[in-house]
């Protein structure tokens, strides 16, 4: 059984048992695991299971993704994934926030490298998405682009409607 499996099943016996609701969904990260990182770490608790260290995120709002150690009873909580400065540290286990692109940003923070055309999801409902053009390459990447031109016969003196 996977993570993923195993910590729905988890989380469905804990939430009917303690009147506790988790409302974001989470997927395991094998890539991750067994690394430790201070990059945009929100805080570090003393936790004695993984939903305990999901409810945890859960509560910081800006928290993106979660590290539990169960050797070490030890819960980290980060605002985004860390793509550098990364040190090895035995029994961490990452699980990431499933949640919808806003930007192109988000696309590559969640590992989205090549340039082109995606859906992203701006408006806090989701109910509109829409396609746009992201640049994963200029100046580290996730750049949405809102114009382009190819050999300046297009003007950008323009307004929004009609395109």
């Amino acid at each position: 059984m996977s993570k993923l499996c195993a910590v729905c099943l988890i989380v469905v016996t804990f939430t009917v048992a303690h009147g506790t609701f988790i409302t974001r969904k989470f997927t395991a990260k094998p890539e991750f695991d067994n690394k430790i990182s201070n990059n945009d770490l929100l805080r570090q608790y003393g936790s004695q299971s993984m939903i305990e260290c999901a409810l945890n995120c859960q509560r910081e709002t800006s928290c993106t993704f979660f590290g539990y150690n169960p050797s070490l009873n030890k819960c980290r909580v980060h605002k985004r994934t860390f793509t550098s400065g990364t040190l090895e540290e035995t029994g961490w286990e990452y699980f990431f926030l499933n949640r919808l692109p806003v930007d192109c940003k988000d696309l590559h923070d969640n590992g989205n490298t090549d340039t082109g055309v995606y859906k992203i999801y701006p408006f806090e409902d989701n109910s509109l998405p829409i396609l746009v053009y992201c640049d994963m390459n200029i100046m580290e990447g996730g750049w949405t682009a809102i114009q382009k031109r190819q050999d300046g016969s297009l003007s950008f003196d323009r307004n929004w409607t009609g395109l």
